[in-house]
């Protein structure tokens, strides 16, 4: 899946120079729907937008299609390990996200009715805040905390 959304980036980053000439030219239209993006739309299209705007000959399509497919069939190993990774390290945030909500929980055990409120308080100012370095700013932003990191609580550096 990622490795559709790579070749989608690297796609619309070609399309921008093109998209603001368009713009000037015409109003603002709706946003088309993005449809999911396999290697055979994403080199049909990127072959189409360069046919058109550098109008590539025969030869140049023939060698340009089988530079994207050779260099999609070497590193496809390699997208499909990016995948597994980025499940993992997803469902690594979302355990940590857990475990961090329990320690709060397990805080707000130990504090008075008075200090839950002004702990609930911190929390949600610490989370305005946006700290990204900050492990109270992670929990409840919808994406299982993982995208924060705890302090350093003595543990050597590295």
């Amino acid at each position: 899946m990622n490795r559709i959304i790579v070749i989608f980036i690297v796609f619309c980053a070609l399309a921008v120079p093109s998209a603001q000439a368009e713009s000037k030219e015409k109003t603002e239209k709706p946003v088309p729907e993005v449809e999911e993006l396999t290697i055979e739309s994403f080199t049909k299209t990127f072959m189409k937008q360069m046919t058109d705007q550098l109008k590539i000959d025969r030869a140049q399509t023939k060698k340009i299609r089988a530079a994207i497919t050779q260099s999609y069939e070497k590193s496809k190993d390699k997208w499909d390990r990016q995948d597994k990774l980025e499940e993992e390290l997803e469902q690594v945030g979302k355990d940590l996200g857990n475990e961090i909500r329990a320690m709060y929980e397990d805080i707000r055990v130990v504090l008075t009715h008075a200090q839950r409120e002004q702990f609930d308080d911190m929390r949600v100012h610490q989370r305005a805040q946006g700290n990204p370095r900050n492990a109270m700013s992670c929990v409840g932003r919808g994406n299982g905390g993982g995208s924060a990191r705890m302090p350093n609580m003595g543990n050597p550096p590295g």
